[in-house]
């Protein structure tokens, strides 16, 4: 019984790290119908912060570009400029009209170790 449990558990991790490896942001920015609600994680440096009481958001760049993140509705704080992030989240069309469109990732943020 703890051995199937034991091999459950590592099958859950290894599943979980599987899909952990990071996508650029410009491979999302420049083919966005690819990543569409799909679970993606990123990483880079904080660029802006905004905080309208309902919505945070904060803009993350890498050398590919820059995406901006709507944080998780429990974040209380939101990272600092300049701050190495990983971001986790789904990647939505936050809207489009003509040719102007705005790809945002959805969910939390954990800070990079250095």
């Amino acid at each position: 019984m703890k051995a199937r449990l034991f091999i459950m558990s590592v099958s859950a991790s290894a599943m979980m790290l599987a899909g952990c490896s990071t996508v650029k942001i410009g491979n999302i920015n420049s083919q966005p119908f690819r990543y569409h609600e799909d679970a993606v994680t990123i990483k880079g440096h904080v660029v802006n912060t905004t905080n309208l009481f309902v919505v945070k958001t904060f803009k993350v760049a890498d050398k590919s570009g820059e995406i901006t993140v709507v944080a998780d509705e429990s974040r209380t704080v939101l990272p600092p400029v300049g701050q190495k992030v990983k971001v986790s989240g789904k990647v939505y069309e936050a809207f489009k009209l003509g040719s102007l469109q705005k790809i945002v990732v959805v969910e939390g943020v954990a800070p990079l170790k250095k």
